[in-house]
């Protein structure tokens, strides 16, 4: 079933995963993986319908269906209880040899009658778990990202429509039966969720899922960040944190800051009225926790990079 070249294969395939997309020891490692293959499942699905299999796109369209047979390969190494005897060895070998059992095939016959049913014999492994709700949100998020890239809006719409109606399902799931999704904070940062629905935010949002299937995205504690900070390399900033996400405010020239909150560190995006197309921003509070140092990168300029540093402020 699993020859022993494309066992190598996989496995240098996954060590690259790994690598690149840490999974945090403390969170759910499955859960992880399963995402990741449905993401993957979603990119591919939809580049071919849009596009069909061309010598263009061959090489993304073989990149993805081996990350997602990583992926499942990982899903197999991380089984556990309820799902210690689901068997994801056809899973693999389907999407393995996708590319020779599909010859001769038009795009969307491909995508249709290969790859969603892949798919759904994936997401039906996992009967009603959180582990299946993990599945069904990352493949509507692989869809949505490919709609957005290629201006279909309506599809895009509709896709991040139904995956915040899996979200939901989900929260209340896990209430009900105490598996392991996240809160709704966590949930409700999705960069995509904030009307952001930039190729950036998808990237970001990507991250946040897999922090999230992880276990390493929860509500961060406010009180790190809320409040006045003075002495501050760009004048005087406020800071308002209202679950994983900031909005604040800097200097004398209508300075504005927003973005996501993980752990000790502010990440997002920031604008003046001399700057309006602004920049990024990446901020951490330091250990003595009254002061923070970062960095700010220009839109414009993406070489120059400033020093952000500034205090807090404590009321007497």
């Amino acid at each position: 079933m699993r020859g022993s070249a494309r066992l190598y294969i996989v496995v240098v395939v996954l060590m690259m995963c790994v690598l690149l997309m840490p999974v945090s020891s403390m969170g759910d490692a499955l859960q992880r993986h399963i995402l990741d293959t449905c993401i993957n499942l979603g990119w591919v699905e939809g580049v071919l319908l849009y596009e069909g299999r061309t010598t263009d796109n061959i090489a993304y369209l073989s990149g993805c269906m081996n990350n997602a047979a990583a992926h499942v390969y990982a899903v197999w190494e991380n089984l556990r209880a309820p799902h210690v005897g689901v068997d994801v060895s056809g899973i693999y070998d389907r999407i393995y040899d996708w590319n020779g059992n599909t010859a001769g095939w038009y795009g969307d016959q491909v995508a249709n009658y290969y790859v969603n049913p892949i798919y759904t014999s994936f997401v039906d492994l996992w009967g009603a778990t959180c582990e299946r709700t993990f599945a069904e949100i990352g493949y509507l998020f692989g869809r949505a990202n490919i709609a957005a890239i290629s201006g279909d809006t309506s599809l895009r719409d509709y896709l991040l429509y139904w995956m915040k109606q899996n979200v939901q399902s989900g929260l209340a799931q896990a209430s009900s039966t105490g598996c392991s999704f996240g809160d709704a904070a966590a949930w409700d940062s999705l960069q995509v969720f904030s009307g952001d629905l930039t190729a950036a935010s998808f990237a970001t949002t990507r991250g946040q899922l897999q922090a999230i299937a992880s276990g390493t995205l929860t509500s961060p504690d406010a009180s790190l960040w809320d409040g006045r900070w003075v002495s501050t390399t760009f004048g005087e900033m406020t800071v308002q944190v209202t679950g994983t996400t900031f909005t604040g405010t800097f200097g004398g020239d209508n300075g504005r800051i927003w973005g996501t909150v993980v752990g000790r560190t502010i990440e997002g995006y920031w604008v003046t009225d001399s700057e309006p197309q602004g920049g990024t921003l990446r901020l951490t509070v330091n250990d003595d926790d009254r002061s923070f140092s970062g960095t700010r990168y220009h839109a414009v300029d993406p070489s120059r990079v400033d020093n952000w540093a500034g205090i807090r402020w404590w009321l007497p």
